[in-house]
């Protein structure tokens, strides 16, 4: 497999950001969430930037986990309790991209991040759904109104300039 060039894997985050941008404004009585960091939009986000990514030939994951801005969690303390997913981002080619990080101090002024999933971070994947449906899903494994819709996406996509 051929790795995509990082340049095009930024540009393509950095459109859709600034799409996300002018988007949220448009459904901000439905989410709830905060149009100027866009917390509460990571779901919305990280759907339209994999499949922004899928239609470029780029592969990417989608990610549901936990950001820990703090890092006061010891994940591999078997008595912890076990953490309710609070983020989603993309993988593409080892490295995490993520196009709502503004939300958490420590990435208020970057647009777009991208880190090499190797390396230790403030993500902690633990889920890789495959389907819109699968993030709406029930009960706690719901994102509710904060989840991704196919329309949302093609919206988004289309305001980013990458439609078919």
């Amino acid at each position: 497999m051929k790795l995509p060039s990082m340049k095009k894997v930024k540009d393509i985050a950095t459109k859709v950001r600034e799409a996300m941008e002018l988007f949220a404004p448009t459904i901000e009585h439905e989410v709830h969430g905060n149009t100027e960091d866009l917390c509460c939009y990571c779901a919305i986000a990280a759907h339209a930037l994999h499949t922004a990514y899928k239609r470029a030939g780029i592969q990417s994951k989608l990610i549901i986990g936990f950001f820990d801005e703090n890092d006061d969690w010891d994940y591999n303390d078997e008595s912890s309790t076990k953490l309710e997913a609070n983020h989603c981002w993309v993988e593409v080619a080892y490295h995490y991209v993520d196009i709502t990080a503004t939300q958490y101090g420590m990435y208020y002024n970057k647009k777009v991040v991208v880190i090499d999933s190797s390396v230790e971070s403030p993500y902690y994947p633990y889920e890789k759904p495959k389907t819109i449906k699968s993030m709406q899903g029930k009960g706690d494994k719901s994102w509710g109104e904060q989840a991704p819709r196919i329309q949302y996406t093609n919206q988004i996509l289309k305001l980013a300039g990458l439609t078919k």
